[in-house]
């Protein structure tokens, strides 16, 4: 295109050079040939209607593209919240609820055959495990020479149900499931065990061996911080060791639940298993 555009513009310059001059001498002073004007004026003509077409297509795109974000996110939103609130809903309702949020989006809805009236979602199924939320509709470009331009859009969110869990029922495996911290030292049967939860006190570090927890164990050293015996140490009621600092890995409490089988080296708790709890 770049190419034809310089032939044609070159062959229009050479042509009027050829019958008069680009610049003439009047009284001292240079002035442009007519000729030249006319040059561009002709160009101005081809380039304009180019660039004002290629400017409306990008503007274009980007409201499309618009589109089909805003209604992607809302039915993902929809068919999040049915899949983990664990209720029993229809798939008429999820079509509902996303057309709701797509409802106030007058820049969306022009866009949209029918406004909101052309989301469908007739496709969507709900079972025991899954919510397969799918809409279908089409997309209205103003730009045909004989009217609107139309295209077809599907688009669908996918999300596993979440079931629950019943302890009474046990698990498919019939394993024990545990709660463990991430850099605990015991498992434990309750989530609510106050190792799980400990209160961090501050002690001098050259009697916390002296020193007995809630349980009347003695405190040792903490092998993830090794702590000194000078200065202050921090130890947790329950906890069986001391620390050096309150930022202690061992200290942190992120908790998971897991299969007895994965909880590695870590001992069984006190608490949970022998003293239970209050």
């Amino acid at each position: 295109m770049s190419r034809i555009f310089a032939f044609l513009c070159g062959g229009i310059i050479k042509n009027h050079s050829s019958k008069s001059s680009l610049l003439t001498a009047k009284s001292g002073r240079f002035s442009i040939s007519p000729s030249v004007s006319a040059s561009y004026t002709i160009e101005a003509a081809v380039v304009m209607p180019i660039y004002t077409c290629l400017m409306v297509a990008i503007l274009l795109f980007f409201r499309i593209m618009t589109v089909l974000m805003t209604v992607e996110v809302a039915i993902h939103e929809v068919a999040e919240e049915a899949a983990y609130s664990g209720i029993e809903v229809e798939e008429a309702l999820l079509g509902a609820a996303v057309s709701a949020k797509v409802a106030g989006k007058e820049d969306v809805l022009y866009y949209i055959d029918h406004g909101i009236l052309g989301l469908t979602y007739f496709e969507s199924k709900v079972n025991e495990t899954d919510v397969d939320l799918v809409v279908n509709y089409r997309v209205s470009v103003p730009v045909g020479i004989f009217g609107p331009v139309q295209f077809r859009v599907r688009q669908e969110a996918k999300h596993r149900r979440w079931v629950g869990y019943d302890p009474s029922l046990g698990h498919m495996d019939h394993e024990e499931y545990v709660y463990v911290a991430k850099y605990g030292e015991d498992y434990h049967s309750r989530r609510d065990c106050p190792y799980l939860a400990p209160s961090i006190h501050t002690v001098a570090g050259n009697q916390v061996t002296s020193l007995r927890n809630a349980d009347g164990h003695r405190y040792r050293a903490c092998s993830y911080c090794h702590p000194g015996k000078s200065g202050d140490v921090y130890v947790t009621d329950y906890g069986e060791t001391y620390h050096k600092s309150t930022t202690c890995l061992a200290l942190k409490r992120t908790i998971s639940y897991v299969p007895i089988s994965e909880v590695g080296g870590r001992r069984p708790c006190p608490k949970c298993y022998k003293g239970g709890l209050d």
